[in-house]
């Protein structure tokens, strides 16, 4: 049995201790499962979306759990391979150094409205997805809540912790308890660990693992 997990920086584990675990890690720990985890730093939601859609297809994970990441993020497919797009790219090769400085002028108010709708839009396509293949699943915002379409809020059931509420995200929730994030807005193992918990007390009392 497999819990498959996705996500940025945050699902990841970045900046932890080599001897620490992430969140995901204590969450396999607890119900003795297998962990497949997807998620890199600098992700975008291109990414996240397009492996868990290939996972999906080829194996029958019993729980995903996914950290959907900043909204203006994108993935490029450059000579082949895939390319994450985000604010701290400085490895580009010179062919995508003048498409970036477009990238980063184009992403205005505007843009982001426009993104947050259309990825408002995808994930609740994935919800509807994993719904149809009857596959429990978790999502929550590591950051902040991007679905900024106030008309169009849908009903997740249990799959989204509070999709529309920025408070409600991975990194304000631990912030807004007390735990020190880093420069770089990583969390250390006592922030995974109260993740940890926060999930797993999700999935009790949801009954995610009634499969099982």
């Amino acid at each position: 049995m497999v819990i498959y997990v996705n996500g940025d920086s945050n699902t990841a584990g970045a900046e932890l201790d080599k001897t620490a675990k992430n969140f995901c890690e204590l969450i396999a720990e607890k119900y003795n499962v297998k962990l497949v985890n997807q998620a890199i730093s600098g992700a975008s939601n291109d990414y996240i979306l397009r492996t868990s859609c290939e996972f999906i297809e080829q194996f029958n994970p019993k729980l995903v759990i996914i950290g959907w990441t900043t909204w203006e993020r994108e993935e490029w497919l450059y000579n082949n391979q895939y390319v994450q797009i985000n604010a701290s790219c400085n490895f580009l090769d010179s062919d995508l150094k003048q498409r970036y400085k477009d990238w980063v002028l184009a992403n205005n108010q505007d843009k982001m409205i426009l993104k947050g709708q259309e990825w408002h839009k995808k994930i609740y396509q994935f919800h509807n997805q994993l719904n149809s293949l009857d596959i429990p699943h978790i999502f929550f915002h590591s950051y902040f809540s991007f679905f900024v379409d106030k008309d169009n809020e849908q009903d997740w059931n249990t799959n989204f912790i509070s999709p529309y509420n920025h408070e409600a995200s991975y990194f304000w929730t631990l912030k807004n308890q007390g735990y020190i994030p880093t420069k770089s807005l990583h969390f250390g193992a006592d922030g995974h660990a109260a993740w940890a918990k926060l999930l797993i007390d999700y999935i009790d009392k949801n009954a995610y693992l009634r499969k099982w």
